[in-house]
């Protein structure tokens, strides 16, 4: 650790507590480190105020008051507040540390996100902010540095409700009478100074989502003030015309939470992850046989369509034998064709489809966006266009010999002719070789033939492939539909299966529950809305006790009884609304943390014992939510 005077103090301020033991980082109020809990044993983060700032009262309040905020909040895309401690000129807060990097720094490194990663991040993000915007937390800088992707489950978690506010607070905390937040990712209310609500959160997002998915943000100026007016003034650049080839709701999703008007963006944070949930269920995980028969089509198509247009080019030498440059593609089409029937049969036997298969191509078209991405970067990109100009020359010398032995052996007889067709098939094959090392070293070309191969197998093409597959198949010889449940879910690990029976039917049940709720909140509102239970004069007015006992006091006037009653009816609707949306919230959290363990168990770092505690949660909650 470095001599840091203030870290020194912190240490010596913690001692016994926790061990500091580095810098995580720096922000404009605060100081990241990473510690040791001593009592527990477990690493944390410490988020510490300078103590300049920390001797100035109105910042310190602030400080605290946002610990306090956050510390509320518990969420398991929400990284936790653990503690909340000052020692004189010393405030910090513990937080739980999260292994893995911010997304600015996962996107500085690896490039822009696939449509699934990003999906599942922007997802992730929209869970965290319904649950703090449902319990009146406005974040007020939502971006890339304040989001964490979690190294061994790719979840994303939102930190630093450094200037979140309860949304009915008198007045905002400012630093010297600025509006506290990032400019790049400021909603066009906030830059202008305006009240803020949750749709403030999800224009930052949408900012968040662009940069996320292209590598560059859609606002860019010289001077804070020209970057606000933009964020006011100018509308944002779509989405699809920056990252073409990203699924269309994804893109759609974005453009919309990037309005300038906030009623003209999504309603919630929850109806924007809702919103992406089928893009979620679209990129959910392959099951393995039909990722093994992908792997193969892909491959071997590929293969085929290199020996056919090498055959093609190499034609000509051949002259009258022109049967010895197709008889060998032919058979190869054949043989490769054969097999590839055999695995789609075995695929059918196995309850899986042409559906499935179009499925897991869609699912490597998004993927394979942010792949070339990564791979094509930097000085990376440059050796590799130097291998790639090599492998032409080879290519190119390999096929003009190729043409000038096959012209020469029509002279020649005896072991010269016998020699030249050994050279011959030398110079083809350091030629095919060369061929396909070229056309692997360019990003447009890489791109485009798995677009090629991808294309094929997303047509009807895999259909009618199918189709014969399954000449003279009975039904009754193959399994039940594997694809008419989640594929995630399809694939649970066995030793789940074993110790955990009932996970299937409780994640059926999760998506039954959601929808039940769901429904019932809509009835609750709507009949608020009939009754005019929405309007800020009843929601800002409680009911006093001592208002009750007038209104119901002998000698009241009917119509004081009559209101009482009515206010006494919506505010039992009010009351049983916020109960269902607490139900709703509580089971979707439940069911993350049985989903992020399963990540953990597929990822090769958890075990069954430790999914048991969750699933006995979600099954307490979806209980409790069918109660009513």
């Amino acid at each position: 650790m470095p001599f840091d005077p203030e870290l020194l103090a912190l240490q010596e301020a913690c001692r016994g507590r926790f061990a500091v033991e580095r810098e995580l980082g720096r922000g404009g109020m605060a100081v990241v480190v990473l510690a040791k809990d001593l009592l527990l044993g477990r690493p944390v983060a410490l988020k510490v105020l300078p103590i300049t700032l920390a001797r100035q009262p109105a910042l310190r309040e602030r400080f605290l008051r946002e610990a306090r905020t956050a510390a509320g909040l518990s969420h398991p895309n929400i990284v936790p507040i653990h503690a909340v401690e000052e020692h004189d000129d010393i405030v910090f807060f513990v937080m739980g540390f999260v292994d893995g990097e911010t997304l600015a720094q996962r996107v500085g490194r690896l490039g822009p996100l696939g449509g699934g990663d990003a999906t599942r991040m922007v997802q992730e993000v929209a869970w965290a902010l319904a649950y703090a915007h449902g319990r009146g937390i406005v974040h007020r800088d939502i971006k890339p540095d304040n989001i964490l992707i979690e190294r061994a489950t790719g979840r994303a978690l939102v930190t630093d409700f450094g200037i979140a506010r309860v949304a009915d607070a008198t007045r905002a905390l400012t630093v010297d009478g600025h509006v506290m937040g990032t400019a790049q990712f400021m909603s066009p209310e906030q830059a202008a100074g305006e009240p803020v609500d949750g749709r403030s959160d999800l224009y930052a997002l949408g900012v968040v989502a662009f940069f996320a998915v292209t590598g560059a943000l859609p606002f860019e100026a010289e001077s804070v003030t020209a970057l606000l007016a933009m964020q006011v003034t100018r509308p944002a650049p779509s989405v699809a015309s920056r990252r073409p080839g990203l699924p269309s709701r994804l893109s759609a999703s974005i453009d919309r939470c990037l309005e300038k008007r906030a009623d003209d963006r999504f309603a919630d944070a929850e109806a924007l992850a809702d919103e992406l949930s089928a893009i979620e269920v679209q990129g959910a995980a392959v099951p393995p046989q039909v990722r093994n028969f992908q792997r193969v089509a892909e491959q071997s198509t590929m293969m085929l369509w290199i020996v056919l247009i090498i055959s093609l080019s190499t034609a000509p030498a051949m002259g009258a034998r022109w049967w010895a440059a197709f008889g060998g593609p032919f058979g190869a089409v054949l043989a490769v064709s054969i097999d590839l029937l055999r695995r789609a049969r075995q695929l059918l036997y196995d309850g899986f489809d042409a559906g499935d298969v179009i499925r897991a191509f869609l699912v490597e078209r998004d993927s394979r966006e942010s792949e070339v991405e990564a791979i094509f970067r930097g000085d990376r990109e440059a050796r590799i266009a130097r291998l790639r100009r090599r492998a032409l020359w080879a290519a190119g010398v390999a096929a003009v010999l190729v043409l000038a032995l096959g012209l020469l052996q029509h002279g020649l007889t005896g072991q010269a002719r016998v020699a030249v067709r050994m050279g011959v098939v030398a110079c083809y094959t350091a030629g095919a070789v060369a061929f396909i090392l070229a056309i692997n070293t360019t990003k447009k070309a890489e791109r485009r033939s798995g677009a090629l191969v991808g294309r094929m197998w997303r047509s009807a093409f895999t259909i009618y492939f199918f189709r014969a597959a399954g000449a003279g198949l009975r039904p009754e010889d193959c399994a039940p539909p594997a694809h008419g449940s989640d594929p995630a879910r399809a694939e649970l690990p066995d030793a789940v299966r074993r110790g955990l029976p009932e996970l299937p039917a409780l994640m059926e049940r999760f998506d039954t529950a959601i929808r039940a709720l769901r429904q019932r909140e809509e009835q609750m509102e709507r009949a608020l809305a009939e009754v005019g239970g929405g309007g800020a004069a009843e929601a800002g007015a409680p009911w006093s006790p001592t208002a009750d006992a007038a209104a119901t006091a002998p000698g009241a006037t009917t119509r004081a009884v009559l209101l009482h009653r009515r206010l006494s009816l919506v505010g039992d609707l009010r009351a049983a609304l916020d109960r269902t949306r607490a139900q709703r919230t509580d089971v979707i959290a439940a069911h993350e943390n049985v989903r992020i363990q399963l990540a953990r168990l597929r990822a090769g770092i958890g075990k069954t014992s430790d999914l048991a505690p969750d699933v006995a949660t979600l099954r307490a909650v979806l209980d409790a939510s069918a109660e009513g």
